[in-house]
């Protein structure tokens, strides 16, 4: 996951002004996934004809 952090910390700070502690707390708390990004088409469209293939995708499917 190199760099993902990195970049997802500048978008973060980069997206608004104004930032307090309460924000910043929120930011180092944040769990988007930059990779998720990248791959939730691809995995979300794969078949879903294995039941665990089916539940995982669903799983997924809420994720940020």
């Amino acid at each position: 996951m190199d760099g993902y952090r990195v970049h997802r910390i500048a978008e973060a700070l980069g997206a608004r002004t104004g930032w307090d502690v309460d924000d910043c707390l929120a930011l180092q708390l944040d769990r988007r996934s930059l990779p998720w990004r990248e791959l939730r088409e691809a995995v979300l469209a794969a078949p879903r004809d294995d039941p665990r293939a089916r539940r995982a995708a669903e799983l997924l499917a809420d994720w940020d």
